[in-house]
């Protein structure tokens, strides 16, 4: 426009004039270089049409909602930040596996960061861990005090009074030596039960957490082997735990649960995360209310 100090245009002084009346201009102020007005003809095009343009969340209230009507929109909006930092950098993008991912999450602890919690009673700590199943059935008879299919934990029976209600020694007991836990008198079990929002649970779970957290946090290293209460004590890492889940967990044949949740049903999902159909119908009505708000056939 012919514009110098010592020779001003008129007509560019009155566009600029006009310019800082605009509600936006002082938002500029500190950004792209622009300190006062004076900067206003060294403004790159693309500068300023980036001041206008909002980071879109990949996750958000009203998801939350729909994925956790129970949920209070306090708890909802404090793990927001963390679901769509982590949504980003694991790329949990698409609108289906998104769908998917909140309502498992939704089913399986409410969006809480949870510890699980083995206070059971002489019957229900049988009942969950004493038995044989067949063709996904619980073996234990609560009429007999026994198993149809075959005793798994006899010592659920044998020494009732040292596991029941006693969360650390039944933890210890029906861990040990699996899932990279020691055995039964290194306490693994009970060290590394499960914690966060899709529960990390047993010693090799946790490893495998620390290494893809430090993977993709090269500038926060962390050992959750060695402190397992990281994934209660830190919301973020709790939320983090989900997606490390979601991300790393495989079905027959090497199958990805992230993968299947791209065009899957909430059948074929829910039996990846689930190892069954527990929970189907409170699962699939997550998923529908989410479909209906995000527009999923």
């Amino acid at each position: 426009m012919g514009h110098t100090e010592t020779e001003p245009h008129n007509e560019w002084i009155e566009e600029k004039a006009r310019i800082k009346t605009l509600s936006w201009w002082d938002k500029l102020i500190g950004q792209h270089g622009i300190t006062n007005d004076t900067n206003v003809r060294h403004i790159h095009p693309i500068a300023l049409i980036g001041s206008f343009t909002a980071t879109r969340d990949l996750i958000t209230l009203e998801m939350l909602r729909a994925a956790n009507p129970a949920g209070a929109e306090s708890h909802h909006s404090s793990i927001l930040p963390y679901l769509n930092k982590y949504a980003a950098a694991y790329k949990l993008e698409q609108p289906k596996a998104i769908a998917h991912f909140l309502s498992q999450v939704g089913h399986e602890s409410q969006f809480r960061i949870i510890e699980e919690g083995l206070n059971y009673s002489a019957r229900q700590m049988k009942k969950t861990y004493g038995c044989r199943r067949q063709n996904n059935v619980n073996g234990y008879n609560e009429q007999t005090d026994s198993c149809d299919f075959g005793v798994l934990r006899s010592k659920l029976w044998s020494e009732t009074s040292h596991y029941a209600m006693n969360a650390e020694n039944l933890a210890s007991y029906v861990y040990a030596d699996r899932m990279g836990n020691g055995n039964e008198a290194s306490r693994d079990g009970y060290r590394y039960r499960g914690r966060g929002m899709l529960q990390v649970t047993g010693k090799s779970e946790y490893q495998r957490f620390t290494n893809v957290h430090n993977q993709r946090n090269p500038s926060d290293i962390q050992d959750f082997v060695a402190n397992p209460d990281l994934l209660i004590s830190s919301t973020e890492y709790g939320v983090e735990s989900a997606f490390v889940f979601w991300f790393t967990k495989t079905g027959q044949g090497g199958t990805k649960l992230c993968e299947v949740a791209k065009t899957g049903s909430v059948v074929d999902v829910t039996q990846m995360v689930n190892g069954g159909q527990n929970g189907y119908t409170d699962r699939n009505n997550r998923y529908q209310a989410l479909a209906a708000l995000m527009n999923i056939n």
